[in-house]
Formats: C-alpha cells, sequence, structure tokens
C-alpha cells in the first residue's frame, strides 16, 4: 500500500480543494453563459425617422422604383441614392401591401457595415440612413434588407442588393 508523509497529505489536500475549486467555477459559468444567451435578443427598434405614407415629389432622374424582393413583398427606393453629408438619401419605403417589418444595413466591399436603419412599417418610408463615413459617388455598395414577422420578430426573409452611390445637382 501506498503511504503518505504529513507535508505530501497537506499538498494533496489542498490540490484536491483547487481542483474542486475550478471544477465548480466551470459550472457555474457554463450555465450563466447559457443564460446570457437566452438573454441577448432585443427587439429591433423603429426607426425615429419613419413618415407614414410615400414620398411625394420626387424628381424622376432619382429612379425612385418598386422592386419585389419576394412574392408578396416589396420595396421601393431610389435606384441611385446619394450622399447627404454622411447620410445615404434612398427615400426607402416600405409598401403598404407588405406583411413585415423591414430593417437595412448598408455594407461596403468588405462587408462591413457602415450604417442601418430601425425597422419601418408596411406603408412608411425613411428619407435617410444615416452612415459611419461618407462615401464618394460611384462607389459599390450593399444594401442588406431585412424582413421581420411582425408578432414574433422572426425573420420573414433577407435580400441583398448591390447599388451605386450616385450624384445629383
Amino acid at each position: 500500500m501506498f503511504e503518505f508523509e504529513k507535508g505530501q497529505k497537506r499538498i494533496l489536500l489542498s490540490l484536491s480543494l483547487i481542483f474542486i475549486a475550478l471544477l465548480t467555477i466551470c459550472i457555474y459559468m457554463v450555465q450563466n453563459r447559457t443564460t446570457l444567451k437566452q438573454q441577448q435578443f432585443i427587439k429591433p427598434y423603429f426607426d425615429k425617422n419613419m413618415i407614414k405614407g410615400t414620398p411625394s415629389g420626387l424628381d424622376p432622374s432619382w429612379n425612385y422604383n418598386r422592386l419585389q424582393i419576394q412574392e408578396g413583398k416589396s420595396v421601393t427606393l431610389c435606384a441611385t441614392p446619394v450622399m447627404k453629408k454622411k447620410a445615404l438619401q434612398l427615400y426607402l419605403t416600405s409598401e403598404p401591401d407588405n406583411d413585415f417589418w423591414l430593417r437595412v444595413r448598408v455594407l461596403d466591399k468588405k462587408k462591413r457595415i457602415l450604417g442601418e436603419c430601425g425597422l419601418i412599417e408596411p406603408g412608411s418610408y425613411i428619407k435617410e440612413i444615416p452612415l459611419n463615413k461618407k462615401v464618394k459617388a460611384g462607389k459599390q455598395l450593399t444594401l442588406y434588407l431585412m424582413m421581420y414577422e411582425k408578432d414574433s420578430y422572426q425573420s420573414a426573409g433577407a435580400a441583398a442588393l448591390g447599388i451605386y452611390v450616385g450624384k445629383r445637382g
């Protein structure tokens, strides 16, 4: 049989206590991590600059056209949006017959987020999306359109649209 000296017993006891403490900490962290994941969902906010209705008086050269994303899902926007200070002016409209909330992210060529809007209700529009930097005319951007079911905020689909920043005046 194995016999331990007094010093060895103390070391073995100390190592056992350290192991139990580490195991307890690991279990606690795993349980809290799961709880944090469940709490991370935050409902998207409605855009504070959302306007009920559709824009009027737009210049025909702005190419304000309706785009069907999927059957029964369409938006209207300026096909050649322009920069106004540090905002992309596109008059993004969620059609009145849509049954979803719309949200849009503006991405650069490397798929980095330059800006995004809050939710847009059907039958409403926003004039522009603020960006974190000014983009020159002629540059390509991607509009990432995200659709949410009204009652659950679950995804109702998504689409990506390539655009070029235009120049007016």
